[in-house]
């Protein structure tokens, strides 16, 4: 009922809704219970059309984190981050883990293609378990695409023909150029494009 009411506040056609639960009034926990709040920000939305530009993350993730599954407010490592990328000229920034291993990015997941196959990197990598990947592994099994979820070094994942971020806000986007020791650049291939398409499909219902 509050979404709603915060949905018809709001005129545009295309919103985002962000839904927020904090631990009460006291912005530290103190033993005691206190009334959890709810946030609801909506605001009129377009979906990116435009490849991303990715840079690497100075920062690394802790993939053995029992909290890394969880999308809480603690994103000082993604937001930071993010600033760098947004400053230096990109759209988003890689993070990798302690391993060395391809996780994420700071806002979305990522995926690669090689020779027709499909790969994302897995859970125990540090990712969060997106709703859109969810969907993207669901889709490419019904449709006979290979998947794998794979652990991936960066100088590995340089190396792949085609590389995509998906995310609810994103659904999917083709990477076009990585800034790791040099510049690295790649086109949205058959397998992105196809997914791309899939993915509408299954959004629109269309069989």
């Amino acid at each position: 009922e509050w979404i709603d009411t915060a949905v018809r506040k709001n005129p545009a056609n295309v919103k985002k809704i962000r839904l927020t639960l904090t631990a009460g009034n006291s912005s530290f926990w103190a033993g005691y219970a206190t009334k959890p709040r709810i946030i609801i920000i909506v605001t009129d939305y377009s979906l990116p059309k435009n490849p991303f530009r990715l840079m690497v993350s100075p920062f690394r993730i802790d993939e053995k984190s029992p909290f890394r599954t969880i999308k809480t407010l603690s994103f000082i490592i993604e937001m930071t981050s993010r600033k760098k990328a947004y400053a230096t000229g990109f759209d988003d920034a890689l993070l990798l883990n302690r391993a060395g291993n391809v996780a994420e990015t700071s806002s979305a997941n990522i995926f690669w293609a090689n020779q027709g196959n499909l790969y994302t990197p897995p859970l125990s990598a540090g990712c969060l378990n997106g709703m859109t990947r969810k969907h993207i592994l669901r889709i490419a099994k019904e449709n006979n695409i290979t998947a794998y979820e794979r652990n991936i070094k960066l100088k590995n994942l340089l190396s792949a023909q085609e590389i995509f971020i998906t995310s609810s806000l994103k659904l999917i986007l083709p990477v076009v150029n990585i800034q790791a020791e040099k510049s690295f650049r790649y086109k949205a291939g058959k397998l992105t494009n196809r997914l791309q398409q899939l993915l509408l499909d299954d959004i629109m219902g269309v069989k």
